[in-house]
């Protein structure tokens, strides 16, 4: 959906973000909590909710990459993560540079945000940063929730040079992210990157 030609095609709202102007926020979340996957919505986007491809033939169809132009997004489509009255999903995960981004949001009726890099292979903590909070009113409005419940950090992706590495959301209420006072995790265990040792896009497995 992020790669107009010519101008033309179905472009995200992160797309118009991150290369035009504006704060645009993707749709997904909501829609996840709807049951409607990006699939979906993308063949819906582009052929009407009871159109079909019969119905609406291309003449010059967009072949298919091989990989997902932004691996960075490549797992934006899992599911939400829900424990009770809690909710977390992951936008964005995976390197750009020399740096490891993790966007997404985190439901949860703590008074702090912080994001988590664990190594998977022996489920230890690698680093940790309070996440400064995010204006999210798609997930607002989704899960009748108040507040900036969005997220959006960077690390330094040398650090973690060699590892399997997964993402883990924490709310609580103990100022240094630790769990004193309550709180609340989600592991995103179904998206984990292999950090490379140079600068090229590292693997997500």
């Amino acid at each position: 959906m992020d790669s107009p030609v010519n101008g033309k095609g179905v472009i995200s709202h992160q797309y118009v973000s991150t290369n035009w102007w504006g704060d645009h926020t993707d749709p997904h979340v909501y829609l996840a909590s709807q049951g409607v996957s990006q699939a979906q919505f993308s063949h819906d986007v582009k052929y009407g909710i009871d159109g079909s491809e019969a119905d609406n033939p291309t003449t010059n169809p967009m072949p298919i990459p091989s990989k997902p132009v932004d691996p960075t997004t490549a797992g934006f489509g899992y599911s939400v993560m829900d424990s009770g009255n809690d909710h977390g999903h992951v936008d964005q995960w995976g390197r750009i540079g020399n740096t490891l981004k993790a966007r997404g949001c985190h439901v949860a009726n703590y008074k702090y945000q912080y994001v988590f890099i664990i190594d998977r292979t022996t489920g230890k903590e690698l680093a940790r940063q309070k996440a400064p909070g995010v204006a999210r009113p798609d997930v607002n409005g989704a899960y009748n929730a108040t507040g900036n419940v969005g997220y959006d950090v960077d690390f330094n992706a040398k650090q973690f040079s060699g590892k399997s590495v997964i993402v883990m959301t924490r709310t609580t209420n103990d100022a240094k992210g630790n769990i004193s006072g309550g709180h609340q995790d989600f592991y995103e265990a179904r998206w984990h990157i292999m950090i490379s040792s140079n600068k090229q896009p590292s693997t997500m497995q």
